[in-house]
């Protein structure tokens, strides 16, 4: 159906309140998208098509009231601190508003982002451990995104050996690479989205992970649009033929 200029559609300014019929078509949506997994293809068009746009605050009071009574998503996960630890801490912050009402000078901002960044820059510090970084990465629940999938699909379905460890299971000097080989090999692979990598330095990531022996390849989120030639980098990679 072609639509021209001034077209009204039939449930403009109806609501499932005021209209069965809304209901009704609202319901055999949501059926037949159910379990649907969307192609990549058209996730990375939906991405590219949103980008820039920001929701109205109608938009965004709709998305909250539907979130209403859901579970949230850290429900069920442990903190990473002991029972005895959470206990001392809480008694410690009686009483304690933590500034309520108060409007930090740009002083104290400055101290305590000083203090902060030298805290996690120092090797030594709790925040540099390993055990610390892995269970921070699995109370954020981490998981692996749409495009990870994908690739993480690719890579299984043509039994190459590496294996995805973005959870944080697998730290280098407090990075965390995407995938690492199984076979005995000093890889690891990093993905890169256009979004969440804009104006990084892959080589930054490159030359980190060769301190420590590791030889590193890179695979932007573009790429996938051609998922032959990402094969074919893995595959030269890790050392394969390619057929």
């Amino acid at each position: 159906m072609k639509f021209e200029k001034g077209y009204i559609p039939w449930n403009k300014g109806l609501t499932k309140d005021t209209d069965i019929r809304v209901t009704v078509v609202a319901e055999k949506i949501s059926r037949s998208l159910k379990g649907r997994i969307r192609p990549i293809e058209e996730t990375m068009k939906a991405a590219e098509s949103n980008r820039g746009k920001k929701r109205s605050d109608e938009a965004r009071r709709n998305i909250s009231i539907g979130h209403l009574g859901q579970p949230g998503w850290n429900t069920g996960l442990k903190s990473c601190y002991s029972e005895e630890a959470l206990e001392k801490m809480s008694i410690a912050k009686i009483g304690n508003t933590c500034h309520k009402g108060q409007n930090q000078s740009e002083k104290t901002k400055r101290e305590h982002s000083h203090k902060m960044k030298k805290m996690w820059a120092d090797k030594n510090s709790i925040f540099n451990s390993p055990d610390f970084l892995k269970e921070r990465a699995r109370a954020q629940n981490i998981l692996p995104n749409k495009p990870e999938t994908f690739l993480i699909d690719l890579i299984e379905k043509n039994k190459l050996p590496f294996k995805y460890v973005g959870d944080g299971s697998f730290i280098i000097e407090r990075k965390n690479p995407d995938f690492v080989n199984i076979n005995g090999k000093k890889q690891v692979i990093e993905f890169f989205g256009e979004y969440w990598h804009q104006g990084e330095e892959p080589q930054d990531r490159i030359d980190l992970f060769a301190k420590y022996g590791f030889s590193t390849l890179v695979i932007w989120e573009r790429e996938l649009k051609e998922p032959e030639k990402v094969l074919t980098r893995l595959k030269e990679f890790a050392g394969e033929s390619i057929h």
